[in-house]
């Protein structure tokens, strides 16, 4: 978690980080893994950063006990947010554009959990099978 990152760039409080920086072959795979990939040969440099977003809970609008407690006792966890960079600008996963899995405004530019989760469904293996796979050479 951080929010500032190396003093040079600031995230939004609440955001997570985690940027995957490869060799083209990795970045070309990862687009195509989520069909996002434009059949052109990722440039030199090229990156992909995936950022993790949850939003801030709205400060209470009374301070007494009576109004803070119904709050408390029956919230709901905060859902999550993913957006996908690559070389800086967002990507619209085709699964996230569907209804109820993007935040609304974004057209599939920032993704639900759930959507993003559907997204690597198909390509998302277990540790077991990770390795069992290393265990094999693959």
């Amino acid at each position: 978690r951080s929010s500032d990152l190396c003093g040079r760039h600031r995230l939004p409080e609440g955001a997570f980080f985690l940027a995957l920086l490869a060799v083209p072959c990795s970045v070309k795979a990862t687009r195509n893994a989520l069909s996002v990939f434009d059949s052109r040969w990722p440039p030199f440099t090229s990156h992909i950063a995936f950022e993790l977003f949850r939003p801030t809970p709205s400060p209470a609008t009374s301070t007494t006990l009576s109004s803070f407690l119904p709050s408390v006792l029956h919230s709901t966890p905060s859902p999550y947010y993913i957006r996908m960079k690559y070389n800086g600008k967002p990507v619209s996963i085709p699964t996230c554009r569907k209804p109820g899995n993007h935040l609304e405004g974004t057209d599939g530019e920032v993704c639900t959990w759930e959507g993003f989760r559907e997204a690597v469904a198909k390509v998302a293996i277990t540790a077991k099978e990770w390795e069992k796979g290393c265990a094999q050479g693959i």
